[in-house]
């Protein structure tokens, strides 16, 4: 749920596969006011991904001020990223860490909705209409073949499916719902 003077930035990254200790992290992209910021390892290095997102949250983005959705957020992002700033031994890791896991707000989609019914795709079929053309588990393939373009490709229309999948829960009776109960308990 989300206050009133809480925007939302929608978040997500991709990655060359799903274990943190021999995989790495790509591209970590997100949606403000309509506008999408991609960070790309192949123009920053993953270590330049992950210290160009920090910089972005450190200079503007409080947990009274914003929220990060995704969907997956909490059982696959963050503990990925976790463990990449351990691996690549960052300078300002413990500054890194606190900020992300401590500091930001998080509303995942997935957990919102249940992956059990449906994963993120079935999700925006319902709520949109629309299909992806892609699958996410392409992307480590375009990676490997440098096939960047196809990458942020499929980023531009994952980080738009997931304002639009927002945007049209926050209509749905039970979000409303929730939004009030929220509301109240916020301003006894």
């Amino acid at each position: 749920m989300m206050k009133s003077e809480q925007k939302p930035i929608f978040f997500d990254m991709e990655t060359t596969g799903f274990y943190p200790d021999r995989c790495k992290i790509i591209t970590i992209q997100v949606r403000e006011d309509g506008k999408n910021t991609i960070w790309k390892e192949w123009d920053l290095g993953e270590k330049g991904v992950i210290n160009e997102f920090y910089r972005f949250t450190n200079f503007k983005i409080t947990r009274e001020n914003a929220k990060f959705i995704g969907f997956n957020q909490l059982e696959f992002d963050l503990g990925f990223l976790s463990s990449r700033l351990y691996e690549l031994k960052l300078d300002d890791l413990a500054k890194i860490w606190e900020r992300v896991n401590r500091h930001l707000a998080w509303i995942d989609l997935r957990q919102l909705l249940g992956e059990s019914v449906g994963h993120f795709h079935e999700w925006r079929k319902h709520f949109t209409g629309k299909s992806y053309g892609v699958a996410g588990k392409m992307i480590p393939i375009f990676y490997e073949k440098q096939e960047y373009t196809k990458i942020e490709e499929y980023i531009e229309d994952e980080l738009e499916g997931f304002e639009q999948v927002f945007n049209a829960i926050k209509k749905e009776p039970f979000y409303l719902e929730l939004q009030k109960l929220r509301d109240k308990l916020s301003n006894p």
